[in-house]
């Protein structure tokens, strides 16, 4: 498998995408709204690239503390399941 810049630019994008959704969520939770409304991305297309980039770092290595270790991004990761 060859990972292209591209490839690089969009696991990116996609954290970023997981984050968006997580401040949605808690946002929409507050108004009383449904979060799935505001959620920019699929829960199917979540843990999809998340499968993506975690086989991508055990293959070469990577520690991918945003991932798994990072308290942000696991607080994120939990609002995601709540609302998924």
């Amino acid at each position: 498998m060859i990972i292209t810049e591209k490839d690089k630019l969009d696991s990116i994008a996609f954290k970023d995408k997981m984050q968006t959704d997580a401040r949605m969520c808690d946002y929409a939770k507050e108004g009383d709204e449904d979060p799935k409304e505001y959620m920019l991305m699929e829960v199917r297309d979540r843990l999809i690239g998340k499968e993506i980039i975690r086989r991508y770092d055990e293959e070469h290595g990577i520690s991918s503390s945003w991932l798994d270790t990072d308290e942000k991004w696991k607080k994120t990761v939990n609002i995601l399941q709540e609302n998924g």
